[in-house]
């Protein structure tokens, strides 16, 4: 096998950048998540990663917050947990912490899969009483 090379690297993350953008899409066409109007909409606080590309323009990923309604940011945050290895290495640590903190902000009652790649993040004693743990085989 070749040694993958830093280009092949970043080809990786794109894949898996499109793999997430592409699973949140098919939730939104379900009737989840939220609108893209709608998102377009929320302040750059409500995502989890918020960054300024190659071209100088600010780039949002990961929303997770929807002011005054809370079913649409659980269902934000879940999925955001449940796709969390498929986020680009970098952003996992913001991202995990930026997840945490809306958890205890929004007071959200969710549940976790203790095999989630999201606790090589945060510590599970930092969750709040409102999250449930449970182990399965899935991810």
């Amino acid at each position: 096998m070749e040694k993958m090379t830093p280009q092949d690297y970043l080809e990786i993350d794109y894949a898996m950048e499109a793999v997430f953008d592409t699973a949140m899409e098919a939730a939104e066409t379900k009737g989840h998540i939220i609108d893209p109007k709608v998102r377009d909409c929320l302040p750059d606080r409500a995502f989890g990663i918020v960054f300024k590309d190659e071209k100088g323009e600010t780039q949002r990923k990961y929303p997770l917050v929807v002011k005054n309604d809370p079913e649409v940011t659980k269902e934000l945050v879940s999925k955001s947990i449940q796709f969390f290895h498929f986020a680009k290495s970098e952003w996992k640590a913001p991202l995990a912490k930026k997840i945490l903190q809306v958890i205890k902000e929004e007071k959200l009652s969710i549940t976790i899969n203790k095999k989630s790649q999201i606790f090589k993040y945060i510590n599970e004693r930092d969750l709040p009483d409102t999250v449930k743990i449970i182990e399965t085989a899935k991810n």
